[in-house]
């Protein structure tokens, strides 16, 4: 989070109760914008109060599934923040990874933003599609098997395959 710069926007799929949703916000001193996606309505409750009782107003929480699919309820990033130029990407959304991904294909393509992905292969996350996604666009990928990783020097350069929850940091090249 450290390349957070005070007019950057920022995207956290899958807020849950706004952690790094908040971290972010503070991070940009009131300038630039955090688009929050919570899909659970009682997380979503909470999110709201966390952005309201930390007076936040450079947030845009949305209560929506993020996929690559739009519709009722649900939503791809390219439909929802087209035009904008991204500087961050969180991801944690247990196993579908790769379907957020190919539904913000064009944000990655055209912003280039840094990711943040919590990789999760028991819960069905396709690591080898998510790997090459990056792969394919020149992003380098580091890997850290840390539990709560504080720092760029606990990720590693990717090189072998992933079989716990990991995070993953894609950086453009």
């Amino acid at each position: 989070l450290s390349h957070i710069a005070p007019g950057s926007i920022v995207v956290d799929v899958v807020a849950h109760h706004g952690f790094y949703t908040l971290l972010s916000a503070s991070l940009l001193h009131g300038k630039g914008t955090v688009f929050a996606f919570e899909s659970r309505r009682a997380n979503f409750k909470i999110l709201k109060q966390n952005i309201k009782i930390n007076c936040f107003t450079n947030v845009r929480a949305y209560q929506a599934f993020v996929g690559d699919s739009s519709g009722k309820r649900h939503c791809r990033l390219d439909d929802m923040l087209s035009g904008l130029d991204i500087g961050l990407i969180k991801i944690d959304v247990e196993g579908v990874e790769y379907q957020v991904l190919c539904g913000a294909k064009k944000i990655i393509d055209t912003s280039r933003p840094h990711l943040i992905c919590e990789l999760h292969p028991m819960k069905g996350a396709d690591i080898a599609k998510i790997i090459k996604f990056f792969q394919s666009r020149s992003y380098r990928i580091f890997i850290s098997r840390e539990k709560n990783p504080m720092a760029m020097e606990e990720f590693v350069p990717y090189s072998k395959p992933i079989i716990y929850n990991d995070i993953l940091i894609a950086v453009p090249s």
